[in-house]
């Protein structure tokens, strides 16, 4: 999936569809925001997740080259597939969310998967949820997904 348009997950059973992208543009596009934000993380003492070898003084040039070095499809293919798999049944548990008037839930939400940054974040604008498939993994991803999209309708 390489960059490209996100692919869309069959929604048609699902209370909200959700659609997986990744690719290495995405990963360096996270690494560079983690930068950014790195003093604050730090400060409330989050994890994170940087490629190694890159640090707050790594040029743009350097980021791109280790992400690209370190980036496996397959890793990220392999999440898509159990997510695919997965999200028809686990939608269900946000029926109810959809009847309390004073959440704001959507019918579709983009998921990114990389590998670096924090956990998980979520940009309610966009209806996106970023999840980093190294700290959650399979056994916790669904429910990383569910509370970042409960996050977004508050």
């Amino acid at each position: 999936m390489e960059d490209s348009e996100a692919s869309n997950l069959d929604g048609k059973e699902s209370i909200i569809e959700l659609k997986v992208t990744y690719g290495r543009e995405r990963d360096i596009l996270r690494v560079k925001n983690t930068l950014q934000r790195l003093p604050w993380y730090k400060e409330r003492r989050y994890d994170i997740s940087l490629p190694r070898g890159i640090s707050q003084n790594s040029t743009q040039e350097e980021i791109v080259a280790v992400v690209q070095t370190g980036y496996r499809e397959e890793e990220y293919k392999d999440f898509e597939i159990f997510i695919k798999d997965k999200w028809k049944d686990f939608s269900q548990k946000f029926e109810d969310l959809k009847n309390i008037p004073s959440l704001n839930l959507r019918g579709t939400y983009t998921l990114i998967l990389t590998k670096y940054g924090v956990g998980a974040s979520y940009d309610a604008e966009k209806r996106e949820v970023t999840v980093n498939i190294i700290y959650r993994g399979k056994e916790k991803i669904m429910g990383t997904i569910f509370h970042e999209i409960v996050h977004m309708t508050i």
